[in-house]
């Protein structure tokens, strides 16, 4: 925007918004007003204003809420309502803005659904649960969307909400994310519904329909799907049933079938699943013991063989085997590297063929994969101190689909590992927040960034 720089500085967003609150100013208008004033008089303007109480109450209506105003020259804004025909100049967004940067999935229906919407919608996302870097795209209504959403907290499947209202309404719902192209204190409107849904189909990458009757609102936002090239996906209904009229009329006007099965999970290009995930336990030790692994690096078959050899037989006299690998160790730089991928592996596996990922307590059972792991190891990198934040970055690893969702509480992560100091688990968390690797949402639970 041309007034970006014209004395006003990052606060010309916050001025748009107040300037929204006013009754007839709408986002479009409110930056026409701005363009049609010069520089000096929108500094002018700018100055009388910051000195009323409405601004001042404004601001702290913000502050309260935790709402961020993210503009149109935003790199997430542009990547998600940058090609969108009728984009608000400013967005009011509450919690990890970061979510927009995943694979979306926006489930939308019926507020008048029945059991077959609902079973649906719970298979979908159960579905969509299992996929890597994921995040659901909601319209925080009654009806398919609040099971989408319950289903979501039931999975720890982070969720973009986006309203049809002032955040001040919601005040009390801590999901997520929620977006709102109107200030806080803004109430409902019947027809803001239909025009939130333009965002909700622009910011997701796919599109579900679970459930739509004849003038469902949902077939809006297929409808605008379509406008943004968007994947659009339907649940088939039965031909006589009138709840199902508007999706089985989107299948037959070109919309993708959701299968029982999740083989659309395909052509969604929904890929990868939680045990395919990026490597946590790695990030975490590169962190806490500052060792980088190499993402790329694999370890063929022989090298593992000759390794095994020295986990087995390290307390027993040299063999030819263990010879070649202490002399691999000695003139190759990245040799622990190369053990510690190996032990990672193990790791992995164990905790995967355990499904440790999908029990939130699973503390006991970290304990045991490290014993298990590193009793074969007498590697001198796998020392006490460094054994102990290996175990911390199993148990978060563990428990990484609940940290990509709700979170975890200081107190829940304590209690996870309560065989450490508060103050040593709180020491290693700063340095994991540092780090890039965790960050505290609004609630105060620690999530991954």
């Amino acid at each position: 925007m041309r007034f970006r720089e014209s004395g006003i500085g990052e606060e010309y967003k916050l001025l748009i918004g107040f300037l929204m609150t006013k009754q007839g100013i709408g986002s479009i208008r409110a930056v026409n007003i701005l363009l049609g004033l010069t520089d000096d008089e929108r500094k002018k303007l700018f100055g009388q204003i910051k000195g009323t109480g409405e601004y001042s109450e404004y601001l702290s209506l913000l502050k309260k809420n935790r709402i961020e105003v993210v503009d149109s020259e935003g790199e997430l804004y542009k990547k998600r309502f940058g090609e969108l025909k009728y984009r608000p100049a400013v967005l009011f967004c509450r919690g990890n803005i970061g979510l927009m940067s995943r694979t979306t999935v926006a489930v939308v229906g019926s507020r008048n659904c029945d059991q077959y919407g609902v079973n649906a919608t719970r298979r979908i996302v159960e579905q969509v649960a299992k996929c890597k870097n994921i995040a659901l795209v909601t319209g925080l209504a009654t009806g398919i969307d609040s099971v989408a959403l319950e289903e979501a907290r039931k999975y720890a499947v982070p969720t973009i909400s986006v309203i049809a209202g002032g955040h001040k309404i919601f005040s009390k719902i801590n999901n997520d994310l929620i977006i709102s192209e109107y200030p806080p204190a803004n109430k409902l409107s019947k027809g803001h519904f239909i025009i939130r849904n333009r965002l909700i189909a622009s910011l997701a990458d796919v599109v579900i329909v679970a459930q739509a009757g004849e003038k469902s609102g949902a077939l809006y936002t297929a409808e605008y799907a379509k406008q943004c090239n968007k994947l659009l996906f339907a649940v088939p209904g039965q031909m006589t049933d009138y709840r199902f009229i508007g999706c089985n009329r989107l299948i037959s006007n070109g919309a993708n079938i959701v299968d029982w099965e999740g083989n659309w999970l395909h052509k969604a290009n929904l890929v990868g699943v939680l045990g395919d995930q990026e490597n946590l336990l790695e990030r975490v030790l590169g962190v806490l013991i500052d060792i980088q692994i190499d993402q790329k690096e694999r370890i063929n078959q022989v090298e593992r063989e000759k390794l095994m050899v020295i986990n087995y037989n390290i307390y027993d006299e040299k063999t030819p085997e263990e010879s070649i690998i202490r002399n691999k160790e000695n003139d190759n730089s990245n040799s622990q590297n190369f053990i510690l991928k190996c032990l990672f592996d193990s790791i992995i596996k164990d905790i995967v063929s355990s499904k440790c990922q999908e029990n939130s307590k699973c503390s006991m059972l970290a304990q045991r994969i490290i014993e298990k792991n590193t009793s074969k190891s007498a590697m001198s990198i796998i020392q006490n101190e460094n054994k102990r934040k290996l175990f911390l970055a199993v148990a978060l690893y563990c428990q990484q689909n609940i940290l990509q969702g709700q979170g975890l509480s200081f107190e829940e992560i304590c209690c996870g590992i309560n065989e450490f100091r508060r103050d040593e688990i709180r020491r290693y968390l700063t340095k994991l927040e540092v780090g890039g690797i965790l960050r505290q949402n609004l609630i105060g639970k620690y999530v991954l960034c």
